[in-house]
C-alpha cells in the first residue's frame, strides 16, 4: 500500500494539471486554436531545447544497442499483438486501425518524461534518449504503414524517413549529442533562456492534453475501447518487463521501458486517423479513456514494480 501510494503521489500531480486544461476547455478558457497554437509551440520549441539540455547536462549518456534492439523488437511484437487481437473481434477496417494504432502507440514524450523524472528526478534519464530516437521512430513507421495498408494508400518511404528525420525531438538528439561531443553547455542568457523554456514544457503540454480529452459517445464501444486501454497500459507492460529483468536490463532501464510501454495512447494517432480514414472518434475516445484510467494504472504498476524490487 505503501508503495502505491508513493506510485500517486508522482502521477497526481501530472494528472491534475491535466484535469485543469480539460475543466479550462470545458468553461471556454482555452479553445481550439488556442490548443492548436499552444501545441505547435510546445511541440517544436519546448519540448525539443527541454531534451536538449537534459542530454547536454547529463553526467554519462551511453548507447546500449542490446536495449535499443529489445525496444524496437518488443515494439514490432506490440504492434502485432494488438493486430491479432483486433481481428479477431473487429470486422470494421476504419475501427480495426483506430484499435490497434491506439494499442501499441503511446505518448511517451508528452506524458512519460514527466512520469520518469517524477520516478528519477528532474532530469530524463539516459536510457530515454535512444527510445526517441530509435524506438519512436519505429512507432511512427508501424503507424503510417497499418493506416496505409488498410486504407489504400501508398507508401512513401524516403518523405516518411525525411519526416522523421526532420522531427524537432530526432534534432534535439543529434544536436544534444553534437553539443556533448564538443563539450558545450548553454550558458549565460542563452541558457537561461533555454532552461525557461524547458520549464514550459511540461505543464503546457499537460494542459492540451487535458484540453484535447473527448468523452462522447463512448458507450456505442465500451468492449473496444477498454480492450485497447488494457494491451496499452497493462498487457505490453506485463509481458515485456519481466522480460527486460531477464535480459538483465538495469534499474534505469527498466524504468524508462515501463513508462514507454504503459503510457496512454497518442493524441497523434487521432490527427493520424483523421487524415488517413481510420476511425477518429474511435481513437479520440481511447485516448480519453486510456489517460483516465492510467491515473489507477501507473500507481498500481509503480508499485508492483516497487515490491519486486525491480524499479
Amino acid at each position: 500500500m505503501t508503495y502505491f501510494i508513493d506510485g500517486l503521489k508522482i502521477i497526481f500531480p501530472i494528472f491534475f494539471i491535466m484535469a485543469l486544461g480539460y475543466f479550462a476547455r470545458k468553461r471556454k478558457i482555452i479553445d481550439e486554436g488556442f490548443i492548436e497554437g499552444a501545441t505547435s509551440l510546445v511541440f517544436y520549441f519546448a519540448l525539443p531545447i527541454s531534451l536538449f539540455n537534459d542530454i547536454t547536462k547529463e553526467e554519462s549518456l551511453k548507447m546500449n544497442p542490446i536495449y535499443v534492439a529489445y525496444g524496437m523488437a518488443t515494439l514490432l511484437a506490440s504492434f502485432l499483438i494488438a493486430l491479432a487481437i483486433g481481428k479477431i473481434f473487429i470486422k470494421d477496417d476504419r475501427k480495426l486501425t483506430a484499435f490497434v494504432h491506439a494499442a501499441f502507440r503511446g505518448n511517451f514524450v508528452y506524458i512519460g518524461f514527466p512520469i520518469i523524472r517524477g520516478i528519477m528526478g528532474n532530469l530524463a534519464p539516459s536510457s530515454s534518449v535512444p527510445i526517441i530516437m530509435f524506438v519512436v521512430s519505429f512507432q511512427n513507421i508501424l503507424g503510417v504503414g497499418l493506416l496505409t495498408y488498410y486504407h489504400g494508400g501508398k507508401m512513401n518511404f524516403k518523405k516518411l524517413f525525411l519526416q522523421i528525420l526532420k522531427n524537432p525531438m530526432t534534432l534535439a538528439c543529434i544536436f544534444g549529442f553534437l553539443a556533448r561531443a564538443v563539450s558545450y553547455r548553454p550558458e549565460g542568457f542563452i541558457g537561461e533562456t533555454m532552461g525557461m523554456l524547458s520549464k514550459l514544457s511540461t505543464p503546457l503540454a499537460l494542459i492540451l492534453i487535458g484540453g484535447s480529452l473527448n468523452f462522447q459517445g463512448i458507450r456505442e464501444n465500451v468492449a473496444t475501447i477498454f480492450s485497447a486501454v488494457f494491451i496499452k497500459e497493462i498487457l505490453l507492460s506485463a509481458i515485456f518487463i519481466p522480460l527486460g529483468v531477464l535480459i538483465g536490463f538495469n534499474r534505469e532501464e527498466l524504468i524508462v521501458l515501463y513508462v514507454f510501454y504503459a503510457v496512454p495512447s497518442a493524441l497523434n494517432t487521432f490527427l493520424f486517423a483523421k487524415k488517413m480514414g481510420s476511425d477518429h472518434e474511435l481513437t479520440s475516445q481511447i485516448i480519453s479513456v486510456g489517460y483516465t484510467f492510467s491515473i489507477l494504472s501507473f500507481p498500481l504498476g509503480i508499485a508492483i514494480l516497487s515490491e519486486l524490487g525491480i524499479i
